[in-house]
């Protein structure tokens, strides 16, 4: 019974070791990814260079993530979590709408700013490589149909513009709200404060 007991314990501590030695693998396989998009040489994410950047085999990359497209998704929630997106889903419950989409604008240029390299090299990967623009296609789906439920709220609370369609209001708030815009604007050097400011405005042209 003691000698079962040990080696219960032996497989247990066994498999814990495998699954911390995984996580590291995996954490790094994802950070040898963003090294490779913002190196100055970029041409597109490339699994050899990422698994010799990471000191890894391509099977390894496959065995962490079955294919390129899960290694990029895990990538945006990488990315998710360093721009703290949480902050901005939190803005969207706010009970107020109209006050809800001028947090949601200020948390998310706060979160562009924070990885604005790594996700400038993944727009720019999803124009010339079909996997990566059907991840970003994906994550951007998710945000038009959250701008979809703000405007519905906006209207429910006679806050939209009446000469405004709901479906006009929805395409304003994506573009708005998108990380290509406010990188537009970041590019002509103009300050973070004015950036809110500036998308602020555009959206209040859309309520009463």
């Amino acid at each position: 019974m003691y000698d079962l007991y040990n080696e219960l314990v032996r497989r247990r501590y066994t498999l814990r070791k495998r699954a911390k030695r995984m996580a590291q693998t995996r954490d790094s396989i994802i950070e040898a990814a963003r090294k490779v998009l913002v190196r100055p040489n970029f041409h597109g994410l490339s699994l050899d260079e990422v698994a010799r950047t990471a000191g890894v085999t391509r099977v390894t990359i496959y065995n962490q993530f079955l294919s390129k497209v899960g290694l990029l998704e895990a990538l945006f929630e990488d990315s998710g979590r360093r721009m703290e997106v949480l902050h901005a889903f939190a803005a969207l419950a706010h009970p107020d709408p109209s006050t809800a989409l001028f947090l949601l604008i200020r948390d998310n240029c706060r979160a562009w700013s924070r990885d604005r390299d790594v996700l400038q090299r993944v727009v720019a990967l999803a124009s010339i490589d079909p996997e990566a623009s059907r991840v970003l296609a994906k994550y951007e789906g998710r945000r038009e149909h959250d701008m979809e439920v703000l405007v519905a709220r906006l209207q429910a609370s006679r806050l939209l513009a009446p000469r405004i369609l709901r479906a006009q209001a929805t395409s304003t708030l994506v573009t708005i709200t998108s990380f290509q815009l406010y990188d537009q604007l970041a590019s002509t050097g103009l300050p973070h404060p004015k950036i809110v400011d500036s998308l602020s405005r555009m959206a209040r042209g859309l309520l009463r």
